[in-house]
């Protein structure tokens, strides 16, 4: 199955109803990589780079904005910024050739780390990216959630299964 965006817009979820805060050019979600380390030994032919049970490494959001506004800025505050990117997926099923549009979302909690004011140059579009840790972040299909991952609630849910579920069972 192919999959293209069609359009997205960017929310602060800050308040009771989210607000459009931009229609931003574009939003890098994490990488999610688990903590590893390495082992190796008598018995074991080599090293095997093993990771940690529902243990993840930083997780960073980039948003690069069409244009630098007071919104913008305000997600520089030195506080947890709650932001929802929602979009439009287009995608094609390859065996029947049909086409259909997809909602997706990723809910996200995020402390700013960076803001570039960008450079200001004749007959160029303005730009404001923004860099953010991310401790929560919530993926979400149609109405499937796909990953829930809040770091600081020990939940790392990917598909339905809870894997820090078995880690808390025993402590």
């Amino acid at each position: 199955m192919q999959v293209r965006t069609i359009k997205g817009k960017l929310y602060d979820r800050t308040g009771s109803v989210p607000k459009i805060l931009s229609e931003a050019a574009s939003v890098t979600l994490p990488e999610l990589s688990l903590l590893t380390e390495t082992i190796k030994g008598i018995g074991i032919n080599g090293e095997i780079d093993l990771p940690t049970y529902s243990q993840l490494g930083a997780m960073e959001v980039e948003i690069s904005n069409n244009n630098l506004t007071r919104d913008v800025v305000r997600t520089f505050r030195q506080q947890t910024q709650h932001l929802e990117h929602r979009w439009a997926a287009q995608s094609l099923d390859e065996k029947s050739g049909e086409t259909k549009v997809v909602g997706k979302k990723a809910i996200m909690k995020l402390i700013p780390k960076s803001l570039n004011l960008g450079a200001i140059e004749s007959n160029k579009a303005e730009e404001a990216p923004s860099k953010f840790e991310c401790t929560y972040l919530k993926y979400v299909e149609g109405n499937t959630v796909l990953l829930e991952i809040d770091k600081l609630n020990d939940k790392f849910v990917v598909d339905g299964v809870d894997y820090s579920a078995a880690v808390r069972r025993v402590i």
